[in-house]
């Protein structure tokens, strides 16, 4: 009986200690020797940070810990200049990579936008929808969204069918410019359009970035493919970052990959090396740069557009906002609509520029000042998805 009352008070007293170290932990984050290292302009808002993570009963300590860290990173002066490790290509090589991988989904797109003209002319026989659905004219592809709202109102399409019919008014809808349109979107999009079932309220940044920095050269294969050989693996790798951060797949929405086989061959360079091992929504948001851009703008907590040179302006502002898990996508213009092109991941800061991870050219950390200067043109725009608010 005495040796289990010992034992009880060694176990409390053991217990505390863990608890006191713990605290002295997150107090270091406020103490004088951490604030020196703090930018002096933005040491109030470190500050700010700080101590709500340390009031936030919801947190265990660890988990503070890890967000301070994070803080602390975005916050802190640092004492070199980073420009990230990648595969040695040149931005030259980079874009000869992206353009042709771009051109392949265009390809696909084209194909993508006959089998809606297809759909739209069984419930629509006064019009040509094939010819309307892949013309490149916008008032077409706005008479082809109009019907694609009627038609989805009416329920009598199979899911595969609306999946497509969705896809293509979020690729678009945005750069039509008809207000009617989009009210009309906006009331049907309550009413009948799919609701995704992604969650993003157990997302944990530091491990979103931590998965980046492991993998971004070493794959996690044959957990997942390896999507290079198909053009690019950029988004592909994005969709893993998040899904390891605590965002779970979503099958209603499209966002998941799964095996097909026990085994199956993750070094994929055809189509059909593809579909008979991975099971994949058509079109797919966890591998296509494209559709990742329709799904997350429209999930994640905020969306952005920038302009190359107005990002690089007002970059200050998007270093205030994001944080380690935040994506950023470099979309491509396509006479008047953008699609896709390159699809990376917030993992770090050097204030006030952020530091960017991805795959296709297996990059770590790499400047997106940078990257913004090589793309610094009025074909190019860059999206920001901000997963979740705040840390």
């Amino acid at each position: 009986m005495r040796k289990s009352f010992i034992f009880v008070l060694l176990l409390i007293f053991v217990v505390s200690s863990l608890v006191s170290a713990s605290n002295e932990d997150l107090d270091r984050y406020l103490s004088v020797e951490t604030l020196i290292n703090i930018n002096s302009g933005d040491l109030e808002i470190y500050q700010v940070y700080i101590k709500k993570i340390i009031n936030d009963d919801d947190l265990s300590n660890n988990e503070k810990l890890k967000i301070m860290e994070m803080v602390y990173d975005k916050y802190s002066i640092k004492s070199y200049n980073f420009y990230g490790r990648d595969s040695n290509e040149s931005f030259a090589r980079t874009k000869l990579i992206l353009d042709k991988a771009f051109e392949e989904r265009l390809k696909t797109g084209k194909e993508i936008e006959k089998q809606v003209g297809k759909i739209i002319n069984r419930f629509n026989e006064d019009d040509n929808y094939l010819y309307l659905a892949t013309s490149v004219i916008r008032e077409d592809k706005i008479k082809v969204m109009y019907s694609i709202i009627e038609i989805i109102q009416t329920d009598c399409l199979s899911i595969s069918e609306r999946n497509l019919l969705e896809h293509y008014i979020r690729k678009f809808l945005p750069y039509a410019g008809d207000e009617k349109l989009i009210e009309e979107y906006e009331q049907c999009k309550k009413e009948s359009f799919n609701i995704f079932s992604v969650s993003t309220s157990n997302f944990d940044r530091w491990d979103t970035a931590q998965y980046a920095t492991d993998y971004y050269y070493y794959y996690n294969t044959p957990t997942y493919p390896d999507l290079n050989g198909l053009g690019g693996d950029c988004a592909n790798f994005v969709s893993q970052c998040l899904n390891a951060g605590g965002i779970a797949m979503d099958t209603t929405g499209g966002w998941y990959i799964r095996p097909k086989v026990t085994n199956p061959m993750w070094d994929i360079n055809t189509v059909s090396d593809l579909n008979d091992n991975w099971n994949l929504a058509d079109p797919s948001p966890w591998i296509s740069a494209e559709e990742f851009n329709n799904y997350w703008s429209y999930n994640a907590f905020d969306h952005e557009s920038w302009e190359p040179a107005d990002l690089l302006i007002s970059l200050d502002q998007v270093y205030d906002k994001a944080w380690s898990g935040d994506v950023i996508q470099i979309m491509k213009k396509v006479l008047w609509w953008y699609e896709g092109y390159h699809t990376m991941i917030v993992t770090g800061y050097n204030n006030p520029d952020l530091l960017m991870t991805y795959h296709t050219t297996d990059t770590e950390n790499k400047s997106l000042t940078t990257i913004i200067n090589a793309y610094n043109s009025s074909s190019y725009k860059f999206d920001i998805m901000y997963i979740i608010d705040g840390f």
